[in-house]
């Protein structure tokens, strides 16, 4: 009798694992690249989207409720608190489109369980540990509070990049003039080439004229506004005539 009986557990335990659950809720979640480095940008505009279809037609004003997980190396993050108390209502065979903006609580440190590491670590800094993520929400029965989706989660890496490192002109250096004016910038990149698909780096060329020659350069970084703010892709920059105006003997930072 013993045998028979553990004969029919392990068939029964194969039976049950060819044939996986059918939920009658199917979640697809999407995210623009570039990938966000912190929970503040998922839930920025046109940033994140949900796609919610209940796949059982028979469903009518169904009340559910959306648990959110965040999956990472060193942290994992999901969505409790009040938002466990705001019900979402589906009807077979119409989707539901949620964005960032429709699901800012879900991100807010009130309403987080994070393990991992601790609270207080992970609240002090504003950035997501480097590490790849990924981002799902699963649809819950309202009353039964038990799963009733399956969900294609959204995948993606964070890299925390360093600033460039200027090679051109050299700390102190004096630069001769020209007439037209021209000076020209060189930087060594030092970002992450892996940071997402068709990564293409932003580089901030800023020039602070000092005022006052006793004043420290981070000085006047602080209390100044640039007076030229420069965007490009290039790790170089060719400052001519078409640029704002340098004067000779100054110092600029």
């Amino acid at each position: 009798m013993s045998n028979r009986t553990l004969v029919t557990l392990v068939l029964f335990q194969l039976h049950t694992a060819l044939y996986p659950q059918v939920f009658p809720v199917r979640v697809r979640v999407y995210l623009t690249q570039p990938a966000p480095s912190g929970l503040y940008q998922i839930g920025e505009e046109g940033r994140l989207r949900v796609e919610i279809y209940p796949a059982d037609l028979t469903l009518s004003h169904y009340p559910v409720l959306l648990r959110m997980t965040l999956t990472g190396d060193r942290v994992s993050l999901a969505s409790g608190g009040r938002t466990l108390t705001q019900p979402f209502y589906l009807n077979g065979g119409e989707m539901l489109v949620l964005t960032g903006e429709d699901l800012s609580s879900w991100f807010s440190p009130d309403n987080l369980q994070i393990s991992g590491m601790s609270r207080n670590a992970f609240l002090q800094n504003p950035f997501l540990p480097e590490g790849f993520y990924s981002l799902s929400f699963e649809v819950l029965d309202f009353y039964r509070r038990i799963p009733v989706s399956s969900c294609v989660p959204a995948l993606f890496m964070v890299s925390l990049n360093e600033p460039p490192e200027l090679n051109q002109p050299q700390n102190g250096e004096e630069i001769p003039w020209r007439d037209p004016q021209e000076v020209f910038f060189s930087w060594s990149p030092r970002h992450n080439p892996l940071s997402y698909a068709g990564f293409m780096p932003q580089y901030t060329l800023q020039l602070w004229e000092v005022l006052q020659e006793d004043r420290h350069p981070e000085d006047v970084i602080r209390r100044q506004l640039p007076m030229v703010s420069i965007t490009c892709t290039a790790p170089f920059y060719r400052y001519s005539l078409s640029d704002p105006l340098l004067t000779p003997g100054k110092t600029y930072v």
